[in-house]
């Protein structure tokens, strides 16, 4: 695992060093290299067996930490609004529960 977040680690050097040294008008080319790198975490992640807790659905109190609940009539009471914190588990385990605010 440590090896493949050290490529990642060097791909986002090499983005952070052409930010700094891109012209400011070639913003295009800026977010095009930090979506690489931040695709270059998630596969390393993923063959890790690292997933991200879904966004979606109740709120379930093994994976999810409410931060907050909201008025939301178009929710059904209890189902997940936003994320406020992605969560994530490893071989089903959770690493840390996605925060979330909640309907009311």
């Amino acid at each position: 695992v440590l090896r493949s977040v050290l490529a990642v680690v060097d791909d986002f050097e090499r983005a952070y060093a052409d930010l700094k040294a891109a012209p400011a008008a070639d913003l295009e080319s800026r977010i095009k290299g930090f979506e690489l790198v931040q695709k270059a975490f998630a596969k390393m992640l993923a063959e890790s067996g690292v997933e991200e807790i879904p966004a979606s659905g109740s709120f379930d109190p093994e994976k999810h930490e409410a931060i907050m609940q909201v008025v939301d009539a178009s929710r059904e009471p209890g189902s997940v609004v936003a994320v406020l914190q992605k969560g994530y588990t490893h071989r089903g385990i959770v690493l840390r529960p996605a925060r979330v605010s909640v309907a009311a």
